[in-house]
């Protein structure tokens, strides 16, 4: 078997990632901006004006700092990388400041599930693979906005059959976490 190589959705992985940094941007815009309105309506005093005068600031550095984080995960993408091999399963990841490798063999995997988020495989058709392995509780590797996720799956499932691993299928009806 050759190598495969995966990388994830860029739409999706930016999108993702993106979402907690957007939510928490607004937030503070919001609430600062409520809090301008309300302060405004009180005496014409020198708080109100410094308060005033200093939300422009305010709101740049709230950007720029959205920004920064774009920035930060568009470096993280560019290392985000999955690699197959015959024995082992490599992945690499990092962000600007450093490049990490984990390296799984083959015979110690444990566990392997795929997992579709609802909203993320709703509109991106992407989902996550999270594999486990002996001596480890959480999982070690996890594959994230692979647009071929079951394609991927069923790979992992069968370069694990080759390497003397006898899988089954039990039918999982339902499960559910608190």
């Amino acid at each position: 078997m050759e190598e495969m190589i995966f990388k994830p959705k860029k739409i999706s992985y930016f999108v993702m990632k993106l979402i907690p940094e957007f939510i928490f941007t607004l937030v503070i815009i919001i609430f600062y901006t409520i809090f301008l309105f309300t302060s405004s309506n009180f005496e014409n005093n020198n708080f109100v004006n410094i308060l005033l005068s200093v939300s422009i600031y305010v709101y740049i550095v709230l950007i720029v700092i959205f920004a920064l984080s774009c920035f930060w995960i568009y470096f993280c993408y560019k290392k985000e990388e999955y690699i197959l091999k015959q024995n082992k399963i490599i992945y690499h990841y990092g962000n600007i400041f450093s490049d990490n490798s984990v390296e799984l063999n083959i015979d110690k995997i444990t566990e392997v599930t795929m997992i579709l988020p609802f909203v993320e495989h709703l509109i991106f058709k992407t989902g996550k693979i999270q594999i486990k392995t002996a001596g480890s509780m959480a999982s070690k590797t996890i594959f994230s906005n692979l647009i071929e996720v079951k394609e991927v799956y069923e790979k992992i499932q069968e370069i694990m059959r080759t390497n003397g691993f006898h899988l089954r299928k039990d039918k999982l009806v339902q499960e559910a976490k608190p």
